[in-house]
C-alpha cells in the first residue's frame, strides 16, 4: 500500500541555536513544560533544558537524530535503555574507592516522551520520541569552556585521565570522549568535571579482545588531543 501523504506542517522547522519550548510527558503520569537550547549541529540528539520545573538544570537526550527519519519505536526505547544502563553502571563505578573527586558522572532522572509538538519542532513530524533526562551540576562543556578562554592545569588532565582508566579498569569504556561530552564547572578556585553522554559505552564483555581495545584506546586518546587543544591555545598551565 502506497503511505498516506505528510500533512504538511503548520509551522517552520526550529533552526540551529533557536530555543524551543513544549512539553514534556512523563512516564509516571503527567506533563513537564520546558525550555530547551538547541544545540548548533545538523545532527543532535541532546539538548540543554534552560528552564523546567522547580528551576532544575537538566539535560535532554532523546532516542532519535534529527535528519535521521528511519528509526523504529523498538529500536529507540533499546537505545535508551541501553544508555541508562551504562550510565548508571558509571556512577557505580565513580562512587568506588579511588576514583577521583574531581569528577562526576551525570545522573539519570527519568524518563519521558516529547510531545507531539514539541517532536514536530524538532524532528519535523509528530512521532512520538522517547528521551530521559538528567540532573547537571553547575559548568559549561569543555568546548564552550576553552572559546571562552578558560584555563586548564595538567593535574586537571590527570584527574580525567585518572576517571577514564578507572572506568576501563572496571569493565567499562565510554566509547566518545570529547570536549562536548564533558562539562566543567569552577568554584573556589577549582574545577569540577562532569562526564556525559554514555550512549556509546562499551562494556569489556561485549566486544572482542581487540575491538575492546581500540575503544579504551580511543577513550585516551580523547582526553589527549582535549589537552592539546588548551595546550595549543596557551590555556594550559603546569605544563
Amino acid at each position: 500500500p502506497v503511505p498516506a501523504p505528510r500533512p504538511p506542517r503548520q509551522r517552520p522547522l526550529a533552526k540551529p541555536g533557536e530555543k524551543i519550548r513544549g512539553a514534556l510527558k512523563r512516564a509516571h503520569g503527567g506533563t513537564m513544560e520546558i525550555v530547551l537550547d538547541r544545540k548548533p549541529s545538523r545532527s543532535v540528539a541532546a539538548f540543554l533544558v534552560s528552564q523546567a520545573e522547580g528551576g532544575r538544570r537538566m539535560f535532554l537526550k532523546t532516542a532519535r537524530y534529527v535528519g535521521l527519519e528511519d528509526v523504529s519505536p523498538r529500536s529507540m526505547d533499546a537505545a535508551l535503555a541501553g544508555e541508562v544502563r551504562m550510565l548508571r553502571l558509571s556512577r557505580t563505578i565513580s562512587e568506588r574507592p579511588g576514583f577521583p573527586a574531581q569528577v562526576s558522572i551525570g545522573r539519570f532522572d527519568e524518563f519521558v516522551e516529547l510531545s507531539p509538538d514539541l517532536a514536530e519542532d524538532i524532528y519535523g513530524d509528530a512521532v512520538g520520541v522517547p528521551g530521559f533526562l538528567m540532573t547537571l551540576a553547575e559548568g559549561a562543556a569543555l568546548d564552550v569552556y576553552l572559546e571562552a578562554g578558560g584555563k586548564l592545569s595538567v593535574q586537571d588532565f590527570r584527574a580525567l585521565l585518572d576517571a577514564y582508566k578507572r572506568l576501563h579498569e572496571a569493565g567499562l569504556a565510554h566509547g566518545d570522549v570529547n570536549p562536548g561530552n564533558i562539562l566543567v564547572a569552577e568554584k573556589n578556585g577549582k574545577r569540577h568535571f562532569t562526564l556525559l553522554d554514555f550512549g556509546p559505552a562499551k562494556l569489556r564483555g561485549d566486544r572482542d579482545p581487540q575491538a575492546w581495545n581500540d575503544v579504551r584506546q580511543a577513550d585516551l586518546q580523547g582526553v589527549a588531543a582535549i589537552l592539546i587543544s588548551f595546550q595549543d591555545a596557551g590555556q594550559l598551565s603546569g605544563f
